[in-house]
């Protein structure tokens, strides 16, 4: 393994455990699990099926294209990397727009800061990226624009949760 590989490997062990850590300070109690109703079970549920129909559909037409020899716009990995952020990026705006993201003993406003924080943190990485150069080679883009890829997974999800809470905001004062 390279130099990269390690450090690649090293920032998703990292980024784990700053988002277990800062998981635990989300609740608002003092439990260890997060507690969803039968209601927000079921949506998950529909949304966990979404999200996986959409990596496999994202991923096979990925590998079909590589097959066929069709030029991709990045070597194979990093369609299927963003094959599985389109896969949650379905499961996470489906559950949010169904209300069954947030469990009910979870502070939404603390779960909106960390994934502005968490964008913050991809956008970051990825600017240093293409001020090194290192995000397009020979036509193609390479794996250091995966934390772009997150980074702009995380902004959706945070517009997703915000402009849901304006669209609640506003049927609620319309009653």
């Amino acid at each position: 393994m390279n130099l990269s590989g390690i450090l690649i490997l090293f920032s998703i062990i990292v980024g784990i455990l700053l988002a277990k850590l800062f998981q635990r300070k989300t609740r608002t109690d003092n439990s260890k699990k997060y507690r969803y109703d039968e209601r927000q079970e079921v949506v998950r549920g529909k949304g966990f099926k979404y999200g996986f129909f959409t990596i496999l559909i994202c991923n096979g037409l990925s590998v079909c294209l590589k097959i066929a020899e069709v030029p991709l716009f990045a070597e194979l990995e990093l369609p299927i990397i963003i094959g599985s952020f389109i896969g949650i990026g379905v499961w996470v705006v489906y559950c949010i727009w169904n209300e069954g993201y947030f469990a009910l003993n979870e502070n939404k406003g603390k779960i909106m800061i960390l994934f502005v924080t968490a964008a913050i943190m991809n956008f970051t990485v990825s600017t240093v990226a293409i001020v090194r150069g290192t995000i397009i080679q020979d036509g193609k883009l390479t794996y250091q624009s995966i934390n772009f890829f997150c980074g702009l997974l995380f902004i959706i999800i945070f517009l997703t949760m915000f402009l849901k809470k304006a669209y609640k905001d506003g049927k609620d004062e319309q009653e």
